[in-house]
């Protein structure tokens, strides 16, 4: 979870970066916080999450115009976790939620940006599966398993990593020119 501090006179522009979800255990934080949802604009994003888009919080607002905004209601699910485990903004919201709220239009990418630094994502059916089977732990073996080859291949746990291997080599992000620029890297 990142922050970007905006405020009525300080804005930000946030465009072709690819935001890569969070440990297993943090499905329900969004990707990035932004102080004042007024002065924030983004534009052609990617993101490799792991629930679907329309589940996961992308991004969080604790402000509009300097003033205070209403906590939203996610849903029982990401209500509990929230309440378990922080609430990181007041308006949690989903990309096209995020986007409505924004008065812009949606232009982002979810999927794989096909990254050698990210060779295997786990993703989870939706937010239930992930509430009951990872923070509920009424997974099975062979699920279990599976979380802790995420753990380890996500981390790259010994493993040396370059910034060249966060290069997406997915058509779609190239095309878009989301992510790190692989003109920028070469001799």
């Amino acid at each position: 979870h990142g922050y970007i501090g905006t405020s009525p006179e300080a804005g930000a522009v946030i465009h072709h970066c690819i935001f890569a979800g969070h440990e297993l255990q943090k499905v329900q934080n969004p990707c990035l916080g932004i102080g004042d949802a007024a002065t924030f604009k983004e534009h052609d994003n990617g993101f490799l999450v792991r629930v679907s888009r329309a589940q996961k919080p992308v991004y969080s607002f604790y402000k509009r115009n300097g003033g205070p905004l209403p906590k939203n209601d996610g849903g029982e699910i990401l209500n509990t976790e929230w309440m378990r485990q922080g609430r990181f903004g007041q308006q949690i919201l989903n990309y096209d939620d995020a986007c409505k709220f924004l008065g812009i239009a949606p232009t982002a990418l979810f999927g794989d940006p096909k990254m050698k630094a990210l060779p295997w994502f786990y993703h989870f059916k939706d937010l239930t599966d992930w509430h009951n089977n990872y923070i509920k732990g009424q997974a099975s073996p062979s699920q279990k398993e599976l979380f802790r080859r995420s753990n380890n291949e996500e981390l790259q746990r010994g493993k040396t990593v370059v910034i060249t291997d966060y290069i997406a080599t997915n058509p779609e992000f190239l095309k878009r020119g989301i992510g790190l620029d692989p003109a920028a890297f070469k001799r």
